[in-house]
C-alpha cells in the first residue's frame, strides 16, 4: 500500500521541487520508502508501504524491462502469481507491482480486467508521452486528480495536490453535496477544477487531450435471474468467500483482522480461522450500551480461536483525538464513525501492518434498514395516497422528537423518482429544502439522481436498485473514504474480502428472498455462520458501527459543537447563514436530537475550512 502523485511539467507547475512537498505530505501512507522518476514532461512521486516482497526491490517508481513504461502504484493485486503463471513470466522480484506492469506491456488497456484487488495507478509512457491511470473497480484506493485544460496533476490525497501553486475555488454545488450526503460524491471535491477518477474508471490524458471512461459497472454484471436453491447458493457463496479471504491473507507482513462484532466482521474472522490463520483481532468499544457489542465480540472471537484486542473510547479521548483525526482529512467529511475507525487503526498497527475488514457485507446482501423504510413508504403510497402523506407530513412536523424527522422524509412527490431525498433523510442529513435556506441558493442534488435514474433502467427489482445505488454512490465514496483515510493515517493497510468482484458480481445476481425478506436481512450470510456460530449470535438487532456523538453532543463535546458554530466563526467562512445554524443548534438542545448529524456535519465542515480556504 503506497501514497502516489505526479504533475506535467507545464503552466504554473514547473517546479521541480513540488513533487519532493508532495510525497513528505503523503510520507503517512508509506512510511518504509519514497522514489521519483523525472523527464522533461512530468514528475512522478512515490511513498511505500512494505507489504509483499519487503526487500527495496519493489520500490517505485518501476520500470518496465523494456524500459518504455514507468509506473506508481497504490494497492495490492492478490492474484499477481496466478498472473505471473498466466503470461509465463519470470519475475525478478516477489512483489505484485512488477507483475502488474507486465501485464499492461502484455495485454494493454484489458489487463485491467484480469486484476482482482485494489488500486490506483498511472502508467506512463516514456515514448508517447501519454499518460494512462486506473482506479479500482468499486474504489477502495483513492485516486485525485487536478485539471483546468493546460495544469494536469494527481495524487493519492488533496493534500497532495494543495502544495501545489493552484487556485483554490470553493465549489458550491459539492458543499451542498455535503450537506445532503455528510460526504462529497465522486467525481466532485469542494473545490472546482479538483476531482476525484470515479470508480471503475480509466483516464488517458494525451497532450491537452482528457479522456475518461468506466472500463467496470456493476450495473453491466446484471443476468437473467435463475432460480437457484438455498443450499446451491450457500455452496457457491462459502467457496468465493473462502477465495476471497484466502487471496487477502498473501502478505509478508504481520496481519489480522478488525472486529466489531457484527455478522459481516465475524464471517471475515471466522473464514480465516478455517483457513488456518491464526490471526490477532481488534475490537472497539464504547461505555454507551446503544452502540457498544463487546461483549459479543469477545465471545465470538473466542470461537473463531482469534486474540482479541479490545479498545474502549471515551468523550474525553474523542476531543483528544479530534484535530490529529480532523488534520488527515482534506474534504469534509461529516461521518462520525471515523473517529473509532482511526483509534482501530493506530491501535491495531502497532502489532499489524495488513487488517481484513467486514466492510461491503451490507451493501452486497441488503443490510441496512432504508430497504424497510422503502417497504413501509410503499405500503403508505398504497393505502393514503400521496396527498394523504403530504398532509401526515405537515401535521409530524411539530411532533416529538422521532416523529418530527420522520415529517422531512415522507415529504417528497414520487417513491421511485425521488429515492435519493428518502435516502438522505433516512441518514439524518439536509434536505434539499434545508440547505437552500442554509446557504442562500438554489441546490438541488444531482449526482445521485442521476445515478437512481440509470440504476432503475437497469432493473426492475426495487430492492435490487437500492443494494447497487449503496454500491454505486454511498460505500465508494463514504465508508470505502473513510476506511482508506483513517488507516493510511497511520500506515496500516485495509483489505475487503467482500469486494472481490467475483463475490459482488454473485451477490447482485442473487435472487433477493436469498438477501431480504420481512425481517431479514443477509440471509445467505447468515446461512453461512449458522455453520459455525450459535444463532443468539446471529440473529440479533443489528448495531451498526460509530462512537455514540448524539449523546456526546450534548454532554462533553457540547462547548466543542457550539465554539465551531458561533456567528464569527460562521462569517469568516461565508457559506452558511448564521441564524439558520443558530436556530438548528436552539431546536437541537431543545430536544430535537436527531438532528445531531446535520450539526455535527456543519462542525466538521468549519473544521475543513479552517485547516484548508
Amino acid at each position: 500500500m503506497c501514497g502516489i502523485c505526479g504533475y506535467l511539467k507545464r503552466g504554473a507547475l514547473v517546479d521541480e521541487t513540488l513533487i519532493a512537498k508532495m510525497t513528505v505530505e503523503l510520507s503517512h501512507r508509506g512510511p518504509d520508502a519514497s522514489g521519483f522518476y523525472s523527464d522533461e514532461r512530468i514528475e512522478l512521486g512515490h511513498r511505500r508501504l512494505k507489504v509483499l516482497d519487503i526487500s527495496d526491490d519493489g520500490n517505485q517508481p518501476f520500470y518496465s524491462q523494456d524500459g518504455r513504461y514507468v509506473m506508481v502504484y497504490n494497492g495490492e493485486i492478490y492474484n499477481y502469481q496466478e498472473l505471473a503463471k498466466e503470461m509465463d513470466y519470470k519475475a525478478l522480484t516477489g512483489c505484485d507491482t512488477e507483475i502488474l506492469l507486465e501485464a499492461f506491456v502484455k495485454w494493454g488497456d484489458a489487463f485491467v480486467d484480469r486484476l482482482n484487488g485494489m488500486f490506483a495507478m498511472v502508467i506512463y509512457d516514456r515514448q508517447s508521452g501519454k499518460i494512462h491511470a486506473w482506479r479500482d473497480r468499486f474504489g477502495i484506493k483513492p485516486f485525485y486528480y487536478y485539471w483546468d485544460g493546460l495544469n494536469f496533476a494527481f495524487a493519492s490525497e488533496l493534500k497532495a495536490l494543495f502544495c501545489l501553486p493552484l487556485e483554490k475555488e470553493l465549489d458550491t454545488q459539492s458543499i451542498g453535496d455535503y450537506l445532503f450526503l455528510e460526504y462529497i460524491p465522486s467525481p466532485g471535491s469542494p473545490y472546482a477544477y479538483f476531482h476525484k477518477l470515479g470508480h471503475g474508471s480509466k483516464l488517458v490524458l494525451n497532450d491537452r487531450n482528457l479522456e475518461i471512461n468506466r472500463y467496470y459497472d456493476i450495473t453491466d454484471k446484471l443476468r437473467v435471474s435463475e432460480e437457484i436453491s438455498e443450499k446451491a447458493a450457500l455452496a457457491q457463496f462459502t467457496e468465493l468467500f473462502h477465495s476471497s479471504v484466502a487471496l487477502r491473507n498473501r502478505a509478508d507482513v504481520p496481519l489480522g483482522a478488525f472486529f466489531s462484532g457484527g455478522t459481516d466482521s465475524s464471517a471475515v474472522l471466522q473464514a480465516m480461522y478455517l483457513l488456518e490463520n491464526d490471526c490477532a483481532s481488534f475490537h472497539i468499544g464504547f461505555d454507551d450500551a446503544e452502540v457498544n457489542e463487546t461483549n459479543f465480540a469477545i465471545e465470538i472471537a473466542s470461537m473463531c480461536g482469534s486474540d482479541l484486542n479490545v479498545i474502549q473510547m471515551k468523550p474525553d479521548e474523542l476531543l483528544a483525538d479530534l484535530e490529529s483525526v480532523n488534520r488527515g482529512f482534506d474534504s469534509p467529511f461529516g461521518v462520525s464513525s471515523i473517529y473509532p475507525t482511526s483509534k482501530i487503526s493506530e491501535i491495531a498497527r502497532k502489532e499489524i501492518t495488513v487488517a481484513l475488514s467486514g466492510d461491503g457485507g451490507d451493501e452486497l446482501f441488503m443490510g441496512y434498514g432504508h430497504y424497510r423504510w422503502y417497504r413501509r413508504l410503499k405500503k403508505l403510497d398504497k393505502i393514503f395516497g400521496s396527498s394523504a402523506r403530504g398532509m401526515l407530513s405537515s401535521a409530524l412536523v411539530k411532533a416529538p422528537d422521532r416523529f418530527a424527522r420522520i415529517s422531512e422524509m415522507i415529504d417528497y412527490g414520487d417513491l421511485k423518482r425521488d429515492w435519493p431525498h428518502i435516502w438522505s433523510q433516512e441518514q439524518y442529513m439536509f434536505s434539499e429544502r434545508e440547505i437552500n435556506r442554509l446557504m442562500g441558493g438554489k441546490y438541488e442534488n444531482q449526482s445521485l439522481r442521476s445515478s437512481w435514474r440509470s440504476i432503475c433502467q437497469k432493473t426492475d427489482d426495487e430492492y435490487l436498485r437500492i443494494s447497487l445505488f449503496d454500491l454505486e454512490n454511498y460505500l465508494p465514496d463514504d465508508l470505502l473514504y473513510k476506511v482508506d483515510m483513517a488507516s493510511m493515517a497511520h500506515g496500516l493497510e485495509v483489505r475487503l474480502p467482500f469486494l472481490d468482484h467475483r463475490l459482488v458480481e454473485f451477490a447482485v445476481n442473487l435472487p433477493t428472498e436469498l438477501k431480504f425478506k420481512g425481517d431479514m436481512h443477509k440471509i445467505i450470510l447468515k446461512k453461512y455462520l449458522e455453520q459455525v456460530l450459535p444463532k443468539s449470535f446471529i440473529y440479533r438487532p443489528k448495531w451498526g458501527f460509530g462512537a455514540p456523538i448524539r449523546n456526546w453532543m450534548k454532554g462533553e463535546l457540547k462547548e466543542y459543537v457550539q465554539s465551531r458554530l458561533e456567528s464569527d466563526v460562521l462569517n469568516k467562512s461565508n457559506v452558511f447563514d448564521p441564524k439558520e445554524v443558530k436556530e438548528l443548534l436552539h431546536q437541537f438542545y431543545g430536544g430535537k436530537s436527531f438532528l445531531n448529524k446535520r450539526i455535527w456535519a456543519l462542525v466538521q465542515f468549519v473544521e475543513w475550512h479552517q485547516r484548508f480556504s
